[in-house]
């Protein structure tokens, strides 16, 4: 900016720069004078008298109990709010006595496992040695079984994967990886959901009991 034709000049200063680090006359002037000020405003802070931190604690004193009194107001708000819900759900669900105890979808017969192959596509695209350890678990599992069918979910399927072979599965990242050779895998945040190689075994809709009995 700049004022009076010229004679007054306001430069932006880049904070805590050694003088070494001035590169024109300008940022040697504007470096030098700015740790001026720096030392001026600690020295100003020392200086304070006694008023000044009366004054100071009175304004800190206050802050904290607008805060301790707007903390109970949200507690308060937020107990009448979940007081309206349980008495809007209690009024919108209807008698668990009339609904049918069993909804479920029909289940398919058992036809037993197909024979054991290595999906060609799926050692592409996640590698011989997850194929084959994916197919080990799912084979085992259910190859012997003679318990009756049930329903199951992906995310099932995928923690008993986990809790049987304490294998993380393959993750996306930058293509499909090997989840166990992926260093400090935890931290990359990925959410908790079926992994595209379990996805990839025909998605199965039905399996029987003794497979959820792995976990």
């Amino acid at each position: 900016m700049h004022f009076h034709t010229t004679k007054v000049s306001v430069a932006k200063v880049a904070a805590h720069r050694s003088i070494a680090d001035a590169r024109t006359p300008l940022e040697e002037w504007c470096f030098r004078h700015n740790m001026i000020a720096d030392r001026e405003a600690v020295a100003a802070n020392f200086r304070r008298d006694a008023q000044f931190w009366h004054l100071h604690s009175s304004h800190v004193n206050a802050l904290q109990y607008v805060d301790f009194l707007n903390e109970h107001v949200r507690r308060v708000l937020l107990l009448i709010s979940q007081e309206v819900v349980r008495e809007n759900d209690s009024a919108a669900t209807p008698n668990v006595l009339d609904q049918p105890s069993d909804m479920s979808l029909p289940l398919p017969s058992w036809t037993g496992l197909s024979p054991l192959l290595l999906p060609e596509k799926a050692k592409r695209w996640y590698g011989d040695h997850l194929v084959r350890l994916i197919l080990s678990w799912f084979w085992d599992v259910l190859y012997t079984s003679v318990e009756p069918m049930v329903w199951a979910s992906h995310l099932q399927l995928y923690a008993d994967f986990m809790g049987s072979t304490g294998h993380p599965g393959p993750v996306k990242l930058n293509g499909w990886k090997d989840g166990a050779l992926v260093p400090s895998l935890a931290l990359h945040g990925f959410t908790y959901r079926l992994v595209g190689s379990l996805n990839s075994l025909k998605n199965a809709f039905a399996i029987q009991d003794k497979q959820l009995c792995t976990m």
